[in-house]
């Protein structure tokens, strides 16, 4: 029986951690599809007469938000589990 209870610890486990990625992947998603549109909307912006000093700092404001992102997504815990199976220290601790 243990071996059987061993095997549903990991299925369990793993069905864990493949939705968890699942979720990363919506997020990221979401992430991509918000920058897309503020980018459109910069853009509008952009051809408007009177956007100079706004439009640069929304600009700068926008990359910021997308590689933190990027780096958010890289830092989860799913990665992590991954690292520890292989006896690696977690991504924050690097």
């Amino acid at each position: 029986m243990d071996d059987l209870e061993a095997a549903e610890a990991y299925r369990r486990e793993a069905e864990f951690y493949k939705e968890k990625a699942e979720e990363n992947i919506r997020y990221k998603y979401l992430y991509l599809r918000l920058g897309g549109e503020m980018y459109e909307v910069l853009e509008i912006l952009r051809r408007t007469p009177c956007a100079c000093a706004p439009l640069q700092e929304a600009e700068s404001r926008l990359r910021q938000m997308l590689e933190q992102a990027d780096e958010d997504d890289c830092q989860k815990g799913v990665y992590d589990f991954f690292r520890k199976k292989k006896g690696r220290p977690p991504v924050d601790k690097l």
